[in-house]
């Protein structure tokens, strides 16, 4: 049982939700945007934290249409924007969702709505400061938006902090697509530098999604034995607060929340993973399933946040971030549960905790989506060819080679090809295979590796100063004969990446080059053969 302390009702307080990787889907989808509206949640506005449609409302305002039919056609939806809104690869842009779901959760922001921006809530008299911003992301007009230490996007970041403790707004919160640290599949898309600058400001919650999963982190904090949280490792000396209380004070350090459970599905959590320990709570696909928001309830005290499972598994997680220099709250039990018609009648359901009356179910009238049996167990097979390649040079770091014939993997000077494939179509499939095939000119005695790379590059401004964060290995293999097909199993990595964009990176370990065809040619451009059901 989730027990947490609830300030006083006589506080001035608000409620918001948060959510990322959405698609449309009505079994899972639907139940959540109808959870977030302000007659079921009590919410004042939802965060929405990247990766809108996936393609399968167009256009754009279809799936606008979509949100505002469930949440409610003037709710707030606060937009930030994912890989699959910054360049349009799915077909959407972060532009066009901006025109049709616009800022209304106060009358102005300071920075540039649906990309970086900040706005104080309420707006008479704030009790938090909301900050949203686009690491890793590319959009057409400005290109990458860089959060190296002393950039501009970095220094805004930085000066959105100071300002709002300046001013004395109690909390900060930050949102993002990308993650850094995290148990299930991404790489540290955002970076290092932003993320210790969160950290080290002691910002109260950092909201991410890109991952489809559910994580509490412990309450970082840097220190004298943490300079920095650094990826990939593990330092116990960053950790303040270990959560299993579910409580923790406020101004001691930070807690990141990941919810990319909006209803796009679920990525596998590996509680094996070197930065596990860094987090109190999670669920995946091999862990409890779900998809549904992320609820807070803010006062000058404290904020308490529940997660909410809309539709899946029991699942549920709550803590208290809470701050002991203000009179102390009452604890009060868990509320009387909820029925949700999503949840079976073995399962538990989510207990409600808001300052308003006892939740009230989604309507039985929400619309839900009976399984259709597969026509056929033979699995279907679809070939693409890359929506985007090129390679890097470490000769000519600055350099973009997204237009060459052929792409490149050499161990000395340094040259890594990349390749993207758009697997939207196959959202809400299941994946059986994934075969990587690519046509070599020049074949090669040297062990390649195939990784994943975070998808947020562009085919024509990819440089070796630019390449993005590798990510785990799929593959590994020996370049064949010259002027023959070469075919690498990547469906370890592919897997997750249904109605998604699925990118790689292939890179030399040996003293031999290999050198292959890109997509630039008109014959034998490199394919995913991929077979699902």
């Amino acid at each position: 049982m989730v027990v947490v302390r609830i300030q006083a009702q006589t506080q001035p307080s608000f409620i918001f939700t948060a959510a990322g990787d959405y698609s449309s889907n009505s079994k899972r989808t639907t139940p959540v945007l109808a959870g977030m509206n302000p007659a079921v949640s009590g919410a004042d506005f939802n965060i929405a934290l990247g990766d809108l449609s996936y393609g399968k409302l167009k256009p754009e305002t279809a799936w606008c249409d979509y949100v505002k039919g469930l949440a409610g056609e003037n709710f707030p939806f606060e937009l930030a924007p994912g890989n699959h809104e910054d360049d349009g690869p799915a077909g959407n842009n972060i532009d066009n969702f901006e025109l049709c779901l616009p800022h209304r959760a106060t009358s102005s922001v300071v920075g540039r709505y649906s990309r970086e921006y900040y706005y104080d809530y309420p707006e008479s008299s704030p009790l938090a400061r909301f900050i949203m911003v686009s690491p890793q992301m590319i959009f057409n007009d400005e290109g990458q938006y860089d959060y190296s230490p002393e950039s501009v996007h970095y220094n805004f970041v930085a000066d959105a902090i100071d300002s709002a403790r300046a001013a004395g707004i109690r909390w900060i919160v930050v949102s993002m697509h990308v993650n850094c640290i995290t148990m299930g599949k991404k790489p540290c898309g955002m970076g290092e530098d932003l993320f210790n600058l969160l950290i080290d400001r002691k910002v109260d919650l950092v909201l991410q999604g890109h991952d489809h999963n559910y994580q509490r982190s412990k309450q970082l904090a840097l220190g004298p034995n943490c300079g920095a949280v650094v990826r990939n490792t593990y330092n116990p000396d960053c950790v303040v607060d270990d959560g299993t209380d579910n409580q923790y004070l406020k101004g001691a350090g930070t807690v990141i929340n990941i919810v990319g459970t909006g209803g796009i599905g679920n990525y596998d959590i590996n509680e094996a993973d070197i930065e596990a320990p860094y987090f109190a709570a999670w669920n995946g696909v091999n862990s409890d399933p779900t998809t549904g928001y992320l609820k807070a309830v803010v006062s000058e005290s404290q904020m308490t946040v529940v997660y909410v499972p809309m539709f899946g598994p029991s699942f549920t997680d709550g803590y208290t971030i809470e701050d002991t220099s203000s009179p102390t709250e009452t604890p009060i039990p868990t509320p009387t549960p909820t029925t949700d018609p999503n949840i079976t009648p073995t399962e538990t359901p989510i207990p409600s905790l808001t300052l308003t009356p006892s939740e009230t179910p989604i309507p039985t009238n929400t619309p839900t989506q009976t399984p259709t049996p597969l026509v056929s167990p033979t699995p279907q097979v679809t070939t693409l060819n890359p929506v985007a390649d090129a390679f890097v040079n470490q000769n000519y770091p600055d350099n973009n080679f997204g237009s060459n014939t052929s792409l490149k993997a050499v161990l000395s000077p340094v040259k890594n090809s990349y390749l993207k494939f758009d697997l939207a179509a196959l959202a809400d499939l299941t994946i059986q295979s994934a075969v990587l095939r690519i046509y070599i000119n020049n074949g090669s005695n040297s062990v390649q590796s195939v990784r994943l790379t975070d998808q947020g590059w562009g085919e024509s401004v990819l440089t070796y100063n630019t390449q993005p964060v590798w990510g785990a290995t799929v593959a590994t293999f020996t370049g064949s004969a010259s002027n023959s097909w070469q075919e690498i199993d990547v469906t370890s990595g592919a897997a997750g990446y249904a109605g998604q964009t699925f990118s790689l990176v292939i890179d030399n370990g040996g003293s031999d080059a290999l050198d292959f065809k890109s997509r630039e040619n008109s014959t034998n451009q490199p394919e995913l053969v991929v077979s699902y059901n």
